[in-house]
């Protein structure tokens, strides 16, 4: 999908629903690659790089594609290729990143990469992952600003191609009236988190990030990053000698951040959590919700204990257990949890 679509996806999305929850991550198990020709040789290599950038997403580790466990994964990544297909030039426009070179696109194998990775006991991060809003200032020569997709399509388009190489969906505010009057590079400058969290509030995101980045020193870009996730701040440092390093960094922090936080071990022992589900009043909601379930990354098994009207009560088994099955379900947007209860959720309209 391309970056505009995928920002206009989402803007539709706070539109109409007026939340933004956690979003379920597609393209996790491909990955596109720079190829020279078509030939057997090159697509073995080239199935290697595309295997070592799948870990990075999955494990939520920028450095996976060295670590000594996944290296018999990358060795025999031919084993779990699904499908490939190459595109020329005029076709990579649906891969960012990608523009003017052939390239081949390589999907592999859920299951069995899946089933390979719990093998080895590796955190595994699942594709329920959380809505993160970003709000970016930037100070030059000429001003200081929070940047727009629209005014600044460059830098937008090298954060979102970082985000998604490590596997996560950044979410941009529509800068409205409402967002403009509300917030001004001053407030992200001078870190009034105050200010930052109020305009944030409409969007509904389970983390927000600010970054201010400035040139202090010709030559020198330097970034300092805030996340708002859980009821807490952390913050990190980025520098380099380009504004594309620095923004790049920027976003592998705040996936190293999001990873440590929320990625599971595949190797958890499979637990089970009863659930109530209310508020199920027709058959499309039933198998909604059904399919829901069994569709979240550490289900094994769902199971319909009792039916009654307006209420469905699941057994649901997975990895992890009740903990990894809550945070799953807290990333969609199909239910919602009721109280505090996190046994009773009710189905979103």
């Amino acid at each position: 999908m391309k970056t505009a679509n995928i920002r206009l996806l989402l803007i539709c999305l706070i539109c109409f629903h007026s939340q933004v929850y956690g979003i379920r991550v597609p393209g996790l198990y491909e990955a596109g690659v720079y190829v020279e020709d078509q030939s057997v040789q090159v697509r073995q290599v080239a199935t290697e790089a595309a295997m070592k950038m799948v870990l990075v997403k999955l494990t939520g580790d920028r450095n996976a594609a060295t670590r000594m466990e996944l290296q018999p994964l990358i060795d025999r990544s031919q084993d779990y290729v699904q499908q490939y297909r190459y595109l020329e030039p005029d076709q990579n426009q649906a891969l960012i990143g990608f523009d003017n070179q052939l390239t081949i696109n390589v999907l592999f194998d859920e299951t069995n990469l899946n089933d390979a990775l719990r093998s080895l006991g590796i955190q595994v991060w699942g594709r329920e992952r959380p809505s993160t809003l970003v709000w970016i200032a930037i100070q030059d020569e000429t001003s200081r600003r929070i940047i727009q997709p629209e005014l600044s399509p460059d830098i937008f388009n090298e954060i979102e191609t970082r985000a998604q190489e490590r596997g996560i969906v950044l979410i941009n505010p529509l800068f409205d009236l409402q967002d403009n009057s509300a917030l001004r590079a001053s407030d992200i400058w001078g870190g009034f988190h105050f200010s930052v969290k109020n305009v944030s509030q409409r969007y509904y995101p389970d983390i927000i990030v600010t970054g201010k980045i400035e040139s202090a020193v010709p030559g020198i870009w330097e970034g300092q990053w805030t996340v708002y996730l859980n009821d807490k701040i952390e913050q990190y440092f980025t520098q380099g000698s380009y504004l594309e390093s620095v923004l790049r960094e920027g976003v592998d922090g705040l996936a190293d951040i999001i990873a440590s936080n929320y990625s599971q071990s595949v190797m958890a022992e499979i637990g089970s959590i009863e659930l109530q589900v209310v508020d199920v009043v027709t058959v499309d909601q039933y198998a909604k919700v059904l399919k829901y379930f069994e569709s979240l990354s550490p289900v094994t098994e769902v199971e319909v204990l009792e039916i009654k009207p307006g209420q469905v009560n699941f057994r649901i088994s997975a990895h992890g257990g009740s903990s990894a099955v809550v945070q799953a379900i807290n990333f969609g947007r199909i239910l919602e949890a009721v109280g505090n209860n996190q046994s009773l959720y009710r189905v979103l309209p």
